[in-house]
């Protein structure tokens, strides 16, 4: 039988059976001692996971059982949630697009449904397959009948919330064609019109409580605004689209405003876009349509006289239809014509007396060169 080496100290001697089961025994002593975690354990300790916590909020969002500040107190957390664009593309794999497009209705309390808006517009957000995915379920109606309700609608949306539905529909048309073509099927053209025309019709110091009649405008500056917006944010990526088809979109998170050399000046500030997103979404084919669909509904004609009839007096000092209503319709026009619009007879004569008043340049927040857009079309032949 061979000796242990003890001459070479690296070569540990064999160790008997005893002190191997001793081992052992005390291992697993040790470990009965220790238990593991159960999964409601792990959870308090590291959370729970974002899916889990985004079908809990969704479901106290839902539940008519709770009071509406405890409604909206769960969807402002799956909000924050879904500002992570994982977590907003893992609604489509949780299958929540009807349940969250189903807190649009009409009977939903108005807070709870401006909540939903918000999460809506949050999660398609420079997202192209956001869109994509809930433009299936067809939400333009209903974010309309939100921003632009009918006047014997019962829980009316509040301008809170009717501004919160413009928001949301300028996220999910933005580079998104499949969308602004669908506007042409709901009559969304002549609706937003509609909105627009309440500016001309009552002054911000006019404020109605409701609408009165299905002929009446709708005095709320903020929400009049918005579609301003819209219709200005629309034409720019249509337009950019067309003529700059190189162009993409940078990813939410990390969006750099970059744009062609020689994009128009007052394209500055439009967000570099995409002519087709990984889901097949194209913007290059709208902008002809859409061009068409503002002259033809008289959306041009609105923007014009909203910006020189009375009682808005141009002031360098105030805008006068509050909100910066002024300073978007203005935009929207100019945009309309760099992106091939005409102006039509009436429209160039409303405008011509006003070129030589420098305060309206001021107010209307245009720099020289859209200045000189708008010139060369009002005399263009």
């Amino acid at each position: 039988m061979n000796e242990p080496d003890t001459e070479n100290p690296s070569i540990d001697p064999i160790p008997p059976v005893c002190s191997l089961l001793a081992t052992q025994s005390n291992r697993t002593c040790h470990e009965s001692s220790h238990p593991r975690l159960k999964p409601h354990e792990i959870e308090k300790i590291l959370g729970k996971p974002d899916a889990v916590v985004m079908r809990e909020s969704m479901a106290r969002g839902k539940d008519e059982k709770h009071d509406v500040e405890t409604r909206v107190a769960a969807l402002h957390d799956m909000r924050l949630l879904v500002e992570n664009i994982d977590n907003a593309n893992s609604l489509k794999h949780l299958q929540m697009y009807p349940e969250l497009l189903s807190l649009l209705s009409p009977e939903v309390p108005d807070a709870v449904r401006r909540q939903a808006l918000w999460i809506i517009g949050t999660v398609v957000e420079n997202n192209p397959d956001a869109k994509a995915e809930v433009i299936r379920y067809d939400p333009l109606p209903q974010m309309l009948s939100i921003l632009i309700p009918e006047c014997s609608t019962e829980n009316r949306p509040s301008e809170q919330t009717r501004a919160r539905a413009a928001s949301t529909l300028v996220a999910t048309l933005v580079q998104n064609a499949c969308g602004v073509r669908r506007l042409r099927d709901i009559n969304a053209w002549s609706l937003l019109n509609k909105g627009l025309q309440g500016l001309r019709h009552h002054p911000p110091y006019v404020y109605l409580a409701q609408l009165t009649s299905s002929n009446s405008s709708d005095p709320e500056v903020t929400v009049r605004s918005r579609i301003a917006f819209l219709i200005d944010q629309l034409l720019r990526q249509s337009y950019m689209a067309a003529e700059f088809p190189s162009s993409q979109i940078v990813p939410r998170r990390t969006r750099s405003n970059t744009y062609p050399s020689n994009a128009p000046p007052h394209f500055a500030s439009v967000p570099s876009i995409t002519t087709t997103s990984p889901t097949g979404i194209s913007a290059r084919a709208t902008s002809t349509p859409m061009l068409h669909a503002l002259q033809t509904h008289g959306i041009v004609h609105t923007l014009v006289e909203s910006l020189t009839k009375p009682p808005h007096n141009v002031s360098p000092e105030l805008d006068p239809i509050g909100d910066g209503y002024l300073e978007k319709a203005a935009s929207a026009l100019v945009t309309y014509v760099n992106s091939g619009g005409e102006l039509a007879g009436p429209e160039k004569d409303l405008l011509k007396p006003h070129l030589d008043n420098p305060a309206c340049r001021i107010v209307w927040g245009l720099d020289h060169a859209a200045w000189d857009s708008l010139e060369r079309s009002i005399f263009a032949a």
